[in-house]
């Protein structure tokens, strides 16, 4: 359930890099934020689409949701590397 969707779909074509490893964290810190997985565990389909919902209960500020979109982005492309993660995660310890 940790899987970035190209590893999930190896004939996607979608190239494999370290933002594995972000996807990845994004499925932990919405764990450990929601208790919860961001993903139907029954529902692969979810996952390799990265389609979830924010739950609205326990209550997190826009920045860390905002921050778990970036990280849980379907196109690694799209999706933040860990650099940039550091980045705002070091920018939301001063807010």
């Amino acid at each position: 359930m940790y899987r970035a969707p190209e590893l999930l779909d190896l004939y996607s074509g979608l190239p494999i890099t370290e933002k594995i490893d972000t996807f990845s964290l994004g499925v932990v810190m919405f764990h450990l934020l929601f208790f919860k997985s961001p993903f139907h565990v029954e529902f692969k389909l979810d996952q390799m689409n990265s389609r979830f919902e924010m739950p609205s209960e326990p209550k997190v500020s826009r920045e860390v949701k905002q921050l778990l979109t970036k990280m849980l982005e379907m196109d690694p492309d799209k999706r933040i590397n860990c650099s940039e993660v550091w980045s705002i995660i070091d920018h939301l310890k001063s807010i």
